[in-house]
């Protein structure tokens, strides 16, 4: 009878665990998050179940350069992060680009993609930053720039 209960114990225990379980997302980036899926929307690219499994962090990373990240769990769920000081640093193109950048590792599965035109412009906002492309994601450049990362 001890067995039973203990076995029952630990049962209800793993179960309401998983059950409780939450996606965190910070509210500073929860207006990029909507806007993300609001882009893939206009392009006819449903990510509602892929990006309800991302959560968002801005935190302080260590390790030079690094500025975000997508960071993927056996579990299929993902957690982009932001360093905070470089976010402080920001401005709203900047930040749109870099979450944007994440998503597109988190929830489309894209890779770095340093092509560039003919004037050593990057064609994708996937570009990994250090090397091959400028990235010149602005007013100018963002419809393109979008075009490509949800219709590659």
């Amino acid at each position: 009878m001890k067995k039973l209960i203990i076995i029952f114990t630990i049962s209800i225990t793993l179960f309401s665990c998983e059950d409780a379980f939450e996606y965190f997302l910070d509210a500073e980036l929860e207006s990029y998050f909507q806007a993300f899926e609001y882009e893939a929307a206009l392009r006819h690219v449903d990510i509602t179940e892929e990006l309800a499994q991302v959560s968002g962090f801005i935190i302080d990373i260590e390790g030079a350069g690094v500025v975000g990240q997508c960071r993927s769990y056996a579990s299929g769920d993902h957690e982009v992060v932001i360093d905070r000081i470089r976010w402080n640093n920001l401005d709203a193109f900047q930040k749109e680009y870099l979450v944007f950048h994440e998503l597109g590792h988190c929830v489309l599965g894209r890779s770095h993609d340093n092509n560039a035109d003919e004037s050593g412009v990057c064609t994708s906002i996937m570009q990994s930053g250090e090397q091959g492309c400028i990235l010149q994601y602005a007013e100018n450049t963002r419809l393109q720039l979008l075009d490509e990362l949800f219709n590659y």
